[in-house]
């Protein structure tokens, strides 16, 4: 059951019309994808270096040299130096292949 943030106005509302399909902001729900991983991946974290960081947010694979530390197998978060998520990378063989990241929100609308 999700739960929304609503007004004292909108509560009145409410309870003169009855129960409402929605109403208000939903809460405990992630806005970004930023911020789903930081709150709901309970993933591995794999950390990259500066021109893998740059190269995996535009939805490039990472080379085996380009990661500092992190176990190199499965489903990981991938972060940068600072510990900042970019996304979610699968380990194939050596390679860290690139599954979703911050950059692709940012390549479709350059699209629309």
């Amino acid at each position: 059951m999700k739960k929304f943030i609503t007004t004292k106005k909108i509560n009145e509302i409410i309870e003169i019309l009855g129960k409402p399909f929605f109403a208000g902001i939903i809460k405990e729900e992630p806005c970004s994808l930023h911020q789903l991983i930081l709150e709901k991946c309970k993933l591995p974290s794999v950390f990259v270096a500066d021109n893998a960081e740059q190269l995996f947010l535009y939805g490039r694979n990472i080379l085996p040299e380009s990661i500092i530390r992190g176990k190199r197998r499965g489903v990981v978060v991938v972060r940068n130096v600072l510990g900042e998520p970019l996304g979610i990378g699968r380990f194939e063989k050596n390679i860290l292949r690139n599954i979703k990241d911050m950059g692709l929100y940012l390549r479709s609308e350059d699209s629309c």
